[in-house]
């Protein structure tokens, strides 16, 4: 089976969500065990750099599905 471009890039978005979903666990564990509020702050930090990339990730695959006003 061969995809399209958009169809491509659609998979290739799904992927990294599903790849940031599971690095987000992986932090809110760290976070439930950092020892200092420094190491808690950074975990933080981190999880908010984490939520927007998704963020920005789940706005760029709504705009490749047809009638989104994206290309597909």
């Amino acid at each position: 089976m061969t995809y399209t471009e958009p169809e491509q890039l659609a998979l290739r978005l799904q992927e990294l969500l599903e790849r940031r979903t599971i690095l987000r666990g992986f932090l809110e564990q760290a976070l439930a065990k950092a020892p200092t509020d420094e190491e808690r702050e950074d975990i933080h930090r981190v999880i908010g750099l984490v939520d927007r990339e998704m963020a920005q990730l789940e706005e760029r695959l709504r705009a490749l599905q047809p009638g989104a006003g994206g290309t597909g």
